[in-house]
């Protein structure tokens, strides 16, 4: 007579995401199926992010199951090969709809901001991220609908101006030093966030 023993479900997201990303893969026909890879990427991403993650997750016995989707990944033939077409002949990138591309700048935006106010000590930095928010706000044709309630919610003009003061959590003890940096997070949070 044979006991029953029961089965525990796995604790760890990662062990039921990833076998499912790998069925999916092979039949992402669907388009349920490609979201479903899409966000397992993205959690895979984000986990690889940090060194020490990346190697626990790769030493565990995830390892393989991790590979199982990455590779398949990495080589699948999908329809996103036509925006890489038409960046190459200069068509540029076309989304698929102006909500697509709203929702994504709504994306950058925002984790452009967060990464502005967690940016404490490398003036560069803040440069180059300034800089990318200013290329977003300028350029944007959802400016008016959705960016600019997003950059009131995300306070990301009190979040610019921090750098600028002194006892700011910044660095330096009077906010930014550099002349050129100090202008355009100035410039920036003055003409583009209301």
């Amino acid at each position: 007579m044979s006991t029953l023993v029961p089965t525990t479900p796995p604790t760890d997201p990662l062990s039921v995401f990833l076998p499912r990303a790998a069925e999916a893969l092979k039949s992402s026909s669907s388009k349920g199926a490609r979201n479903y890879i899409l966000i397992v990427l993205r959690l895979l991403c984000n986990a690889f992010s940090s060194a020490a993650l990346a190697q626990k997750m790769l030493r565990s016995e995830l390892g393989d199951a991790i590979t199982s989707v990455l590779v398949p990944s990495l080589l699948h033939t999908d329809a996103l090969k036509d925006r890489v077409e038409a960046v190459r002949s200069g068509r540029g990138i076309q989304p698929d709809s102006e909500d697509e591309l709203g929702d994504w700048q709504v994306e950058m935006v925002s984790a452009t901001t967060e990464a502005l106010d967690r940016e404490k000590g490398n003036e560069e930095i803040v440069y180059r991220l300034t800089a990318a928010l200013a290329f977003f706000l300028r350029l944007s044709p959802h400016y008016e609908t959705a960016i600019r309630p997003l950059l009131e919610v995300l306070q990301t003009k009190d979040v610019l101006k921090s750098k600028l003061t002194k006892g700011s959590g910044w660095a330096a003890e009077g906010g930014l030093a550099k002349k050129d940096v100090r202008k355009l997070v100035d410039e920036v949070a003055t003409k583009l966030c209301p």
